[in-house]
Protein backbone atom coordinates (compact mmCIF):
# COMPACT_ATOMS: atom_id res chain seq x y z
CA UNK A 1 0.00 0.00 0.00
CA UNK A 2 2.92 2.05 0.95
CA UNK A 3 4.83 1.70 -2.21
CA UNK A 4 1.17 2.41 -4.51
CA UNK A 5 1.32 5.24 -2.89
CA UNK A 6 4.60 6.77 -3.45
CA UNK A 7 3.94 5.48 -7.08
CA UNK A 8 0.93 7.71 -7.53
CA UNK A 9 2.92 10.70 -5.98
CA UNK A 10 5.42 10.51 -7.69
CA UNK A 11 3.54 10.20 -10.54
CA UNK A 12 1.85 13.48 -9.87
CA UNK A 13 5.05 15.30 -9.25
CA UNK A 14 6.37 14.35 -12.93
CA UNK A 15 2.94 15.67 -14.15
CA UNK A 16 3.67 18.82 -12.38
CA UNK A 17 7.00 19.37 -13.41
CA UNK A 18 5.97 18.39 -17.07
CA UNK A 19 3.68 21.03 -16.99
CA UNK A 20 5.65 23.69 -15.41
CA UNK A 21 8.19 23.05 -18.15
CA UNK A 22 5.22 23.25 -20.67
Amino acid sequence: LISLFSIIKICSLKSISLRKIN
